[in-house]
């Protein structure tokens, strides 16, 4: 049985379009959040990948240490986001994380010395534009009084960029599947160690 490529993409944007709205209602520390999403979606994923360790024999260790790092800002810009959405606004929080188209642009161009047309660059003008025109309205920033959830917003977008550019080299080795597997399972990896370290409880009694 094979799936309308349009309907599975809009059940998708449907469903993620949500995710904001549960996550400032659920009663769970965010940590607790970020662990059971990455790990029911890893299981659900899993069943559809063959294990190809030709795939992954292929890689260096400059490319394992670019994965993981990948996987821990992955794992952070999850954390952070969740974080963001819990103490400040939904609209501030989703704002502040569109920063990231920005944030990618300019660390591709610093790093990646990737050149940047005048069509992009305008792009990239007016919606940072958008963006401070948005939380100089009030309505933006209604609800939005914890600095920390601020901040959080501003980290999310930044790590978001980082597992991006990182990982930019890795997607021309791997699969899109195996890359995104492997990169689940280290963030959930990076979650259980930080729940642990913090005492996070893993189900709310």
């Amino acid at each position: 049985m094979t799936i309308n490529p349009a309907l599975a993409l809009s059940i998708a944007v449907a469903i993620l379009s949500q995710a904001a709205i549960l996550i400032r209602f659920a009663q769970a520390p965010p940590l607790a959040i970020l662990f059971w999403r990455l790990a029911i979606a890893f299981v659900v994923l899993l069943p559809f990948q063959r294990l190809s360790f030709r795939e992954v024999s292929t890689l260096r260790p400059r490319d394992w240490g670019r994965w993981v790092l990948a996987g821990f800002s992955f794992f952070l810009h999850f954390y952070s986001f969740f974080v963001s959405v819990q103490q400040s606004s939904i609209a501030a929080s989703n704002i502040l994380f569109c920063l990231n188209t920005v944030t990618t642009a300019a660390g591709a161009w610093l790093f990646f010395s990737h050149r940047l047309s005048a069509r992009v660059a305008i792009s990239i003008a007016l919606g940072a534009s958008g963006v401070a025109m948005l939380f100089a309205s009030s309505s933006a920033l209604a609800g939005s009084q914890n600095t920390m959830g601020l901040w959080s917003g501003v980290g999310s977008a930044l790590t978001f960029s980082i597992y991006i550019l990182v990982g930019k080299s890795l997607r021309t080795k791997l699969s899109n599947l195996t890359y995104t597997l492997g990169l689940w399972l280290m963030a959930i990896g990076f979650a259980l160690i930080a729940m642990l370290m913090t005492a996070t409880p893993f189900f709310s009694l």
